[in-house]
């Protein structure tokens, strides 16, 4: 079965809702104008991308994160805890002002907060972050 894009999934929705393909089609490209589309859209490149190419998985990325800041804070923090609190990062610089980057980069942290808090809630894992070698050695 072939992956359909956002696009095409927002209209498959509305055919299947009755609308015509025409009115599905134009409701689906004004979707995918506004400026939280927009907004989710960057975010999901930036975390499905070459982020993850730089840093790992986000698995390993977060995971390495919340194993060094269990160490510094002297209590266990989770790979989806490093998320949350790098979501409070960009809210607590938006309270200066709005900033694209800011809010691109929170919804990003959120969505990789969901997912890492979903495998934890399946696997039991809460509280063992791991730490292991750099990326390339």
């Amino acid at each position: 079965m072939t992956k359909r894009s956002a696009y095409e999934q927002e209209i498959y929705e509305l055919r299947m809702a009755g609308m015509s393909c025409d009115a599905a089609a134009d409701q689906a490209a004004d979707l995918a104008k506004n400026a939280r589309t927009e907004v989710l859209n960057e975010a999901s490149a930036l975390i499905n991308g070459q982020r993850e190419s730089d840093y790992g998985t986000p698995q390993q990325s977060f995971g390495c994160i919340a194993a060094m800041w269990s160490a510094y804070l002297g209590k266990p923090m989770t790979a989806s805890d490093v998320c949350n609190m790098m979501t409070l990062l960009k809210v607590a610089r938006l309270r200066n002002g709005p900033h694209r980057d800011s809010n691109v980069d929170g919804a990003g942290y959120m969505a990789l907060g969901a997912e890492l808090s979903e495998e934890q809630n399946e696997t039991g894992n809460f509280r063992k972050p791991l730490c292991g070698q750099r990326r390339g050695q």
